[in-house]
């Protein structure tokens, strides 16, 4: 049990190590606090909408638009299992709400309609859920970057 613990630890502690080199290198770059935000935001949206297939997406979407690329890798990596086991009940509940969820009676809990009929409120809560976070993302970061980096650098 102590040897998880200690393994889930240094995991995380990797990925904040790793967080913290590529905020790093935005300060390095000469970039606006809207382009940095903007890409948090989109790496968070997809992050979110996207449950599995998130970095693939994230990339496709770096090598389509012209968008920050450290900063949405960040937003991506700031959506992780840890995160999603707290944000997808709340996912799940607004998007059944949106929906009209029914539970499924008299099936199996592994089978194919019960899957299906779970899936549609997860969706619709999570593209809402991708939404509203993005935002938050979006402001939070063009702040802490305007006031961090951005502001000393015009000074």
């Amino acid at each position: 049990m102590f040897g998880i613990d200690r393994e889930i630890n240094k995991r995380l502690s990797d990925h904040n190590k790793w967080i913290h080199g590529k905020l790093g290198e935005i300060a390095k770059k000469d970039s606006t606090p809207h382009e940095v935000a903007f890409g948090v935001a989109l790496g968070v949206f997809v992050g979110m909408a996207t449950p599995g297939f998130d970095v693939l997406v994230a990339l496709l979407v770096v090598l389509l638009l012209k968008v920050h690329r450290i900063a949405v890798l960040i937003g991506v990596a700031l959506i992780n299992p840890i995160t999603t086991a707290f944000l997808y009940p709340i996912s799940f509940k607004l998007g059944a709400f949106f929906v009209g969820y029914e539970p499924v009676k008299d099936v199996s809990f592994f089978s194919l309609t019960n899957l299906l009929s779970l899936s549609k409120p997860l969706l619709v809560g999570n593209v809402i859920m991708a939404f509203l976070l993005g935002m938050l993302a979006y402001a939070i970061t063009y702040w802490l970057y305007y006031v961090v980096h951005y502001k000393k650098r015009k000074k």
